[in-house]
């Protein structure tokens, strides 16, 4: 404050000081000129010394000065005390206690509370050497450096005034109204007001901590780069990279090179990371990496929001949310709906159950924890599912995964339609519709379906595939049930019945159970495999025996009645049972069948009836295998052997519907 009230003291009188008359006729550029209220001569001395006081002026050249008391020696040798000012080209003032002024080398030194002015740049010191000719400022003292919106200080400086460039060392500090800087050394440019860091900088801003060993910063702009080691801290958060930017104008920050993030619950890394604070949107660009508290985004391109948390993943991407994984080329998440939308290439997986879906357009719901993939640009989606070690391939139009939860249970639940494909190992089915879910673990097959194990084909109004510890333990047919096995030609064994159930023990079926006019044909083989003739028995009830797949016995109940025709005079009408349909055609052999969307999928391809011709006789290319027709029956059983609980539901819906009412009840008897 008493260098500006000095300072604004004495800038009054300087236009009148510095309009000293010129009675001198070709100056000599090398004399100091001066004049004063006061003049003696000191002989004193060695040499004679010229004392001026009471507003005492000189000038040499170009350069005027001014003081309360002044030695002149040798012509041009000052000592100035008292409100001593230095002006030169009229853009350049300096002020001072006293000052010591060499007029051969235009060099002075200005001590005691000395200013500088050159623009509206000011800069203040103890101690100021300052070269005239070459208009360089050395401050070997503490200074201290302002214009409108910003100061400097460091301990020693060197202020180039032509060039207005300045070099700062020494405990150096920056501030205006929005930051401050800390360097051991710093470059300054006062006509672009620029400051380059050339050793270990920091600046604070706002609560963040930029530390570099190189860069710049604008401080008309707010825009800066940062290299040499940059590192960015906020709280616990923390950023490294080659190299650190801000702009200003954008609201961002940018961070180039190996660009690495972190706090306690966040991480992220890529070669580059854009952060803009207006948006609060973080971009990830090339093999970026985001991991938070919940999810772990993959991409070379990655958008993500800290305020909404939503992700948009352009190009290859994935997104886990344990035990959710999402891979696709466009991804977009929207954290607050809980809703994620992927295309292309897209694949899901739930590793709690083990499952993966690929497809091209997927609807992800996280609140829901549901999932699902539509038939997009041609291509179906297609789910693998583990099961006893084997995969179970499934493919429709839509696939629908959902996770149910009430305050008494919880369970997951899919559904596929329409044009529903399934392929395994031995097992293969269509159907226009399929349910699971995993508290009762069963498949359920609606609209047609067809099911194809071995060389049997099955068929009903609903079948439903029953799993226990991963395994299938039985088989239920409901409403029109028909089983139809090959044998050579069009020659087949068929059972059908209302429903029916089949139990497997070990993978291979132990018993069968047809209730509700059930009727049957079997071929018989002579000794050298030779068919001698058919078979056909109507009754209420079947059982059948099986040991290591293979049929042992037959049990027929309630007024059995068989008939049994030679071959060689069985009509057409004798060979096929009443709704006898043979699909082999469209049994889907592969995972490319699943996919296929030009396969023909008609459930009936080869009918018989009673008014039908055999067209073909010749076997079919597939051989005869040893399935649950395959031997005669022997023995009797009572009725009271047949299951009580074997199957006796009529329609799939009314199914679905009481296992959903029960699931509570189970839930609270286990609890």
């Amino acid at each position: 404050m008493k260098q500006l009230i000095f300072i604004l003291s004495l800038f009054f009188s300087i236009s009148a000081y510095a309009q000293i008359p010129d009675t001198i006729t070709n100056p000599d550029k090398e004399t100091l000129y001066s004049s004063a209220e006061n003049f003696k001569l000191d002989y004193t001395q060695e040499e004679p010394i010229q004392i001026l006081t009471g507003n005492v002026k000189m000038y040499q050249d170009s350069v005027f000065m001014f003081s309360d008391y002044a030695q002149i020696v040798r012509s041009n040798y000052l000592t100035a005390i008292g409100n001593v000012i230095i002006i030169q080209e009229d853009t350049i003032r300096v002020f001072s206690d006293s000052l010591v002024y060499d007029g051969a080398s235009l060099i002075s030194e200005l001590y005691g509370n000395v200013a500088m002015q050159n623009g509206n740049r000011e800069l203040f010191t103890n101690i100021l050497y300052y070269d005239l000719e070459n208009k360089i400022a050395t401050f070997p003292d503490t200074m201290f450096m302002q214009n409108k919106n910003s100061k400097l200080n460091s301990l020693e400086g060197i202020y180039w005034v032509d060039k207005g460039e300045a070099l700062f060392r020494k405990k150096v500090v920056v501030e205006d109204s929005t930051f401050i800087l800390k360097a051991d050394s710093l470059e300054f440019n006062t006509n672009t007001n620029v400051a380059t860091f050339i050793s270990p900088t920091y600046v604070y801003k706002d609560g963040k901590e930029i530390y570099c060993e190189a860069g710049y910063y604008n401080m008309n702009t707010g825009n800066a780069v940062f290299l040499g080691n940059p590192s960015y801290v906020e709280d616990d958060k923390k950023a490294h990279a080659t190299e650190i930017r801000y702009d200003k104008t954008k609201n961002e920050i940018a961070l180039y090179g190996n660009a690495n993030y972190s706090s306690i619950d966040e991480t992220a890394t890529a070669d580059s990371i854009i952060f803009n604070e207006k948006t609060e949107d973080v971009t990830l660009l090339g093999d970026g990496v985001y991991t938070g508290p919940d999810k772990r985004v993959e991409g070379d391109l990655i958008v993500f929001n800290t305020k909404t948390e939503s992700v948009q993943v352009e190009g290859e991407g994935f997104l886990s949310e344990p035990p959710m994984i999402i891979q696709g080329q466009d991804i977009r998440y929207d954290s607050l709906s809980g809703y994620a939308y992927v295309k292309g290439d897209v694949t899901w997986k739930d590793t709690s159950k083990n499952n993966t879906i690929f497809g091209d357009y997927l609807i992800y719901n996280r609140n829901q924890e549901s999932v699902q993939v539509e038939r997009a640009n041609g291509i179906r989606p297609l789910l693998l599912q583990v099961l006893d070690g084997d995969t179970l391939y499934l493919s429709a139009d839509t696939l629908f995964y959902n996770s149910i939860k009430t305050d008494s249970t919880e369970y997951k639940e899919f559904t596929a339609f329409p044009d529903v494909r399934m392929y395994k190992e031995n097992l293969s089915a269509l159907s226009d519709h399929l349910y699971f879910d995993d508290i009762d673990s069963i498949f359920v097959l609606t609209g047609m379906p067809i099911m194809w194990a071995d060389t049997s084909q099955f068929s009903g109004d609903t079948i439903h595939i029953n799993l226990k510890n991963e395994k299938v333990s039985s088989l239920e047919i409901l409403q029109n049930s028909f089983i139809v096995n090959a044998e050579k030609g069009d020659y087949y064994n068929q059972i059908s019945g209302t429903e029916v159930l089949a139990e497997f023990k070990e993978d291979y079926v132990d018993n069968m159970y047809v209730t509700g006019n059930s009727r049957s044909i079997y071929y018989l083989k002579d000794e050298e495999g030779a068919f001698i003739g058919l078979n056909k028995t109507d009754c209420s009830r079947m059982r059948f025996y099986f040991q290591q797949d293979s049929l042992t016995d037959v049990r027929f109940y309630t007024e059995p009645t068989s008939v049994l025709t030679p071959i060689k005079k069985a009509t057409n009408a004798e060979l096929y049972l009443d709704g006898f349909a043979w699909s082999l055609d469209i049994k889907p052999n592969s995972v490319e069948d699943l996919l296929n969307i030009s396969k023909n999928v008609k459930r009936v391809t080869k009918s018989r009836n009673s008014g039908a011709e055999i067209t073909n006789n010749e076997p079919s290319e597939k051989e005869p295998g040893t399935d649950v027709l395959d031997l005669e029956p022997t023995g009797k059983q009572k009725d009271s052997e047949v299951p009580n609980n074997a199957p006796s539901h009529t329609k799939t819906d009314e199914l679905i519907e009481q296992k959903k009412q029960t699931k509570k009840s189970k839930s609270k008897n286990n609890k």
